[in-house]
């Protein structure tokens, strides 16, 4: 007998249910897998399966993707993007086609509520089936003593009122402090204050202050390596590497291509730098997405004057639009002209969005001085 399969949205009620299912299938045993991993997403009163779709054979839930949204501001532009994650099918149910169907009611989802961007972590191919693929900047620098010492002399007196600490949950005035600092930056990926301090404890993270004479100026996430880090005066950067070396004997820092002021300490006193892609990603609006991050690149980067059309046959629809830039400001509006450039979904993330691209090489001059656009996400706010 043909089983009754069906695909929804979970509930409250089924909150044990979904976690006993993902928790089964990433850990081999329901044993609180997620909860401890990614107390920002998965604690009842979040519904995660709510922020999942999932698939029910005979009224039991044999796979399910979450789905979490969110809202990043750049540059006074706002961009809706969905993060996706625990994409699970329970092991007795596997080839059936449940993740390829799930994966696509997520982006159909996704397109019909006017998200633009998505991002998610996982082997490239397979998830390449749906429109995502690597994409994104971040710089990762490797800083020793020695650089410090070549660079600034062995003495940190200048530096005694620094003082670095771990972040603790109930430190309200710390965390107050730094969604103020979040906010202030041409970069900023909305999160809810009353789960701050879960969210940058994302993936096993540790939050930490960084106060000078008691004040905080900044802060930063470390796991392994600083894979965050933001400051209320950028100027303070240099004392705070100093301080961060003495206090560690060496790190590695994950910068974005937009931290510049960081970048510009970094290039000529780390050991090493590696170039990284970010993520994986898909785009939705491809529109929306550059004229933000294209933006913001200008903060940063003397771009070409110059005008180009293009039209991309995307997984949202086809988009036509027409990108100029004209004494540093973009302008990025949909158009019925004829295009100079023709890309499908996976060319234009490709040239848009990636380090490495022939085709963004052989395009014309302006497209290879313009892009790629630094998208990127804080592994904070990852799924």
């Amino acid at each position: 007998m043909d089983k009754n399969v069906y695909y929804s949205r979970g509930t409250y009620e089924q909150y044990d249910e979904y976690m006993e299912l993902i928790n089964i299938v990433f850990s081999g045993k329901n044993d609180g897998y997620f909860e401890n991993l990614l107390p920002k997403l998965y604690k009842p009163e979040l519904e995660p399966a709510k922020n999942a779709v999932i698939a029910f054979e005979d009224g039991k839930m044999v796979a399910g993707i979450g789905t979490f949204p969110c809202e990043i501001k750049i540059c006074g532009k706002t961009i809706k993007g969905m993060g996706i994650g625990n994409v699970a099918v329970h092991p007795d149910h596997r080839s059936k086609g449940y993740m390829k169907d799930l994966m696509n009611f997520a982006i159909d989802d996704m397109v019909a509520n006017g998200y633009d961007i998505s991002a998610l972590g996982g082997q490239r191919q397979r998830y390449g089936y749906f429109t995502y693929d690597i994409a994104g900047t971040k710089y990762d620098f490797y800083v020793t003593r020695t650089n410090i010492r070549h660079v600034y002399g062995n003495n940190f007196d200048d530096i005694a009122n620094i003082k670095i600490d771990p972040l603790d949950r109930n430190d309200n005035e710390s965390l107050d402090k730094i969604a103020e600092i979040l906010a202030s930056k041409p970069y900023y990926h909305v999160r809810d204050r009353e789960r701050l301090f879960d969210i940058m404890s994302t993936w096993g993270a540790h939050p930490h202050t960084i106060k000078r004479d008691g004040e905080l100026i900044g802060y930063f996430v470390i796991n392994g390596s600083i894979n965050e880090i933001n400051l209320a005066n950028d100027a303070d950067f240099t004392d705070v590497i100093r301080a961060i070396i003495n206090r560690n004997g060496e790190c590695s820092f994950k910068i974005a291509p937009f931290q510049t002021e960081y970048v510009k300490v970094l290039e000529f006193l780390a050991e090493g730098v590696n170039l990284q892609s970010d993520n994986m990603y898909t785009i939705t609006c491809f529109r929306r997405v550059i004229d933000a991050f294209l933006t913001l690149k200008a903060t940063y980067a003397n771009l070409m004057d110059g005008k180009m059309t293009v039209l991309v046959h995307g997984r949202g629809g086809d988009e036509n639009f027409t990108i100029t830039v004209c004494n540093n400001n973009v302008t990025v509006e949909a158009t019925d002209a004829q295009p100079d450039i023709e890309l499908t979904h996976k060319e234009a993330v490709n040239i848009f969005f990636a380090n490495v691209s022939t085709a963004r090489n052989r395009a014309p001059a302006i497209i290879s001085q313009w892009f790629p656009v630094p998208i990127w996400l804080y592994n904070s706010d990852d799924v």
